[in-house]
């Protein structure tokens, strides 16, 4: 009766076991319905604040959604992460450094103006096999005149063959273009 129970057991616990592997190997889970196909936040993410008022497609979750695309891509050395992530008039800057340095004094500073610059940087933080993992975002609100939900902090943890450690910035969410207008990070990493 036993070794009966414990067979069940063990099979339910493999069955549940695959499916967690399945998971975690693919990055991200995702949610099926009979007419879409979203992508849900880890459990890990912490997503706080409100963008009352912003369209559909442009709360907290679908923010924080999208930075976790931007990030897999950038991984991945997706040759389209910058019309992705990051096309239209409204870019207005993409910047990052490490500050790591006695008096906060950045070094490894990356600042973009133009779409122009992106593409050989993102191209770089592949090569050097970066991994970016968010872990909290907190949104403050929905601007109307301009269709941006600004956030911060984000904060993440990187990882590459020449850093390793946190990262925390803020930024806005183009919400008709699902693009980001501003991602402005500073890193506190180790080498």
């Amino acid at each position: 009766m036993m070794n009966g129970l414990y067979l069940r057991l063990g099979v339910i616990f493999a069955v549940l076991t695959s499916a967690l592997a399945a998971c975690q190997s693919s990055g991200r889970a995702t949610v099926s319905t009979e007419t879409a196909s979203a992508p849900i936040l880890p459990s890990s993410v912490q997503v706080t604040g409100q963008a009352d008022g912003a369209p559909p497609g442009c709360s907290p979750q679908d923010v924080a959604n999208r930075l976790i695309e931007l990030f897999d891509a950038i991984g991945r050395g997706d040759p389209n992460v910058v019309p992705d992530f990051f096309d239209g008039p409204q870019f207005a800057w993409y910047g990052i450094g490490e500050a790591n340095l006695p008096g906060g004094v950045e070094k490894n500073r990356f600042v973009a103006h133009s779409l122009e610059e992106l593409p050989a940087y993102f191209t770089q933080r592949h090569e050097k096999h970066e991994q970016v993992t968010l872990r909290e975002l907190q949104v403050n609100g929905w601007e109307p005149e301009r269709g941006l939900v600004h956030f911060g902090p984000v904060v993440l943890y990187r990882e590459a063959d020449d850093l390793r450690g946190m990262a925390e910035g803020k930024g806005a969410y183009h919400c008709q273009t699902q693009t980001f207008a501003v991602l402005s990070l500073a890193s506190y990493t180790t080498p």
